[in-house]
């Protein structure tokens, strides 16, 4: 990746003609930044998207809102929470770091722990569903042990 990135840049390999204008005109090929800067916005823009639509979907399971005003009101929260963010992000990611871990071991968790259910109504064997469960949510329970013991909190 780092020779297509130094080829697209004009730092090419030697004898292969890189550093000329790749344009009749002249213009100088896209820099490193702003092949990042697309990589950021193209990827990071989308997940940030799902996210907060998911989040918003979670709202409405979750509590009795309508939807709309659920959408309007995480909308409002994040982009007002992105300014704090860029004050100090390392202090607000170790702020928030086992807190998502914890989330995300215990959503894990409860998703094993219902797998059998799910496997019995599709008409899968109990006993293999069973097990992985069981396996599964030893795991699950081991991380988040793991994420609680070696907190800073």
């Amino acid at each position: 990746m780092t020779t297509f990135l130094a080829r697209l840049a004009g730092r090419g390999l030697p004898g292969s003609g890189a550093g000329r204008p790749h344009s009749a005109t002249g213009a100088r090929p896209v820099r490193r930044w702003g092949f990042t800067g697309v990589a950021v916005t193209s990827l990071g823009g989308p997940v940030i998207l799902v996210e907060y639509l998911a989040l918003s979907r979670l709202a409405v399971a979750a509590t009795s809102w309508p939807l709309r005003p659920a959408i309007i009101g995480i909308g409002v929260i994040m982009v007002g929470f992105a300014p704090v963010m860029l004050i100090n992000p390392d202090r607000i990611y170790d702020s928030l770091i086992t807190p998502s871990l914890v989330a995300l071991w215990l959503s894990q968790l409860v998703v094993f722990a219902v797998y059998p259910r799910f496997a019995v109504r599709r008409r899968k064997r109990a006993l293999p569903a069973w097990n992985l469960a069981v396996a599964a949510s030893a795991f699950a329970v081991y991380g988040l042990w793991a994420t609680i013991q070696t907190s800073s909190i």
